[in-house]
C-alpha cells in the first residue's frame, strides 16, 4: 500500500485525466506543470549543486518573468519557483510568485530558507500553496561543510521558519511548509535529530532524498523514523531515489507533463538537464510557447533524450516514466485490449 501512495503522490497527473487521456490518444498533451528558475546567483556555495553547470549570474526581470507567466497561463495547473540559485535573492521573485497565483495557478517555492526575514510572508504564505526549505544537515558544523558558509547560518534559517509558521498560524493560512534533507552517509541518530528538530518547530513535514551522487539505502532507517510522525507532522521519503531501480522504458514520457524555465529563459525537459547543452528546446523569451513546444527540435530532443551522453541517469529510476512507458506499450502492443 505504501508504494502504491508513493506512485499516486508524485503522479500527479491522475488529477488531470484530460491532459492523460489527450496524450494515450494523440501522443501529445499541454504540460500541467512548469519551474521557473528566477536567478542563478545564490548566497550559498554548495559542493553538489546543479548551479555549477549554469551561467551564474543570469536573472529573470519582473516583467521577464510576467511575460512566461502570460505564455503558460492558459493551460499550466502549477508553477514551482525554484531555480539554479536561491530564488528569493532576485528581489523581482514575490512579484512574480504573487502574479502567478492571481492567475489562478497553483504555486511551490523551494528555497534555502536564508532570506526568508527579508521578505513579506504573509504575503508570500498567502501565494504559495507549499514552501519547502532545503536544510541537508542535522547540525551547523555538517551544514557549514556542505553549504560553505558559516555555521551561525543554521540557527538564522530555523529562526526563518519559525517566524514563517508562526505567520501562517496567526493568519490561519493553508500554506503547507515542509524542510528538505539531502542525505549522503548519515547513520540513524543524526536523521532522528532533524526530524525532532523539524517536528519541534511545527513544520507540516520532513522531506528526504539522497544526493544524486550517493547510492546509499537509508529506506530501513527512514521508515523507522515514522513513528515520529503526528497528526501534524509527516515524514516523507523518495524511495524510487533510494531503491536506484532502473527501469527499461526507452523515453521519458512524463516530459510531456513538464518542462522547466532557465533563468536565462530557456526551456527545458526537466530539472535534470536544466543548463546542458543540447537539452534547450528553445527560448520562451524570443518565441511562443506553442512553436517551442509542437517544434520538431523538441520531438527530436525527446526521443534521444535518454540515449544522450550527457543526459544525467536520474530518469532511469522514475516510476512515472515507467508507467506511462507501460501505458504506451500496451496502446501499441495489446492485443483484444477491451478484454481485461
Amino acid at each position: 500500500m505504501e508504494e502504491f501512495n508513493n506512485i499516486l503522490s508524485r503522479s500527479k497527473i491522475y488529477a488531470h485525466p484530460e491532459r492523460l487521456t489527450q496524450w494515450m490518444k494523440t501522443g501529445k498533451t499541454l504540460p500541467i506543470t512548469a519551474e521557473i528558475d528566477p536567478t542563478n546567483k545564490c548566497n550559498y556555495n554548495c559542493k553538489y549543486c546543479a548551479g555549477n553547470k549554469i551561467p551564474s549570474q543570469a536573472e529573470l526581470t519582473y516583467n521577464q518573468m510576467k511575460t512566461i507567466i502570460d505564455k503558460i497561463s492558459p493551460f499550466i495547473k502549477g508553477i514551482l519557483f525554484t531555480g539554479g540559485g536561491e530564488p528569493l535573492i532576485n528581489p523581482e521573485t514575490t512579484k512574480a510568485i504573487s502574479y502567478a497565483h492571481k492567475k489562478n495557478i497553483d504555486v511551490g517555492l523551494v528555497t534555502n530558507g536564508s532570506l526568508l526575514h527579508t521578505v513579506n510572508q504573509k504575503q508570500l504564505l498567502s501565494d504559495c500553496e507549499w514552501i519547502r526549505i532545503g536544510i541537508d544537515a542535522a547540525n551547523q558544523e555538517t551544514y557549514a561543510k556542505r553549504k560553505n558558509i558559516p555555521k551561525e547560518n543554521y540557527q538564522k534559517v530555523w529562526n526563518n521558519i519559525s517566524e514563517l509558521v508562526k505567520t501562517r498560524n496567526k493568519h490561519n493560512l493553508e500554506c503547507t511548509i515542509g524542510v528538505a534533507y539531502l542525505t549522503e552517509n548519515e547513520e540513524k541518530r543524526e536523521l532522528e535529530a532533524f526530524t525532532r528538530l523539524a517536528r519541534d518547530y511545527k513544520v507540516d513535514y520532513v522531506q528526504f532524498r539522497p544526493y544524486h551522487h550517493v547510492n546509499n539505502n537509508l529506506i530501513k532507517v527512514i521508515k523507522e523514523l515514522k513513528q515520529l510522525k503526528t497528526d501534524k507532522f509527516k515524514v516523507l521519503y523518495s524511495r524510487e531515489k533510494y531503491k536506484r531501480e532502473k527501469f527499461d522504458y526507452k523515453q521519458a514520457f512524463g516530459d510531456e507533463f513538464r518542462f522547466v524555465i532557465s533563468a536565462t529563459g530557456d526551456v527545458y525537459p526537466d530539472c535534470f538537464t536544466r543548463g546542458l547543452a543540447g537539452f534547450s528546446y528553445g527560448n520562451l523569451l524570443k518565441q511562443s510557447f506553442e512553436g517551442i513546444w509542437s517544434s520538431e527540435k523538441r520531438k527530436r530532443i525527446l526521443e534521444s533524450k535518454l540515449q544522450q551522453e550527457n543526459c544525467p541517469p536520474q530518469c532511469k529510476h522514475d516510476e512515472l516514466n515507467q508507467l506511462l512507458w507501460l501505458i504506451n506499450r500496451s496502446k501499441e502492443e495489446a492485443e483484444h485490449k477491451n478484454f481485461v
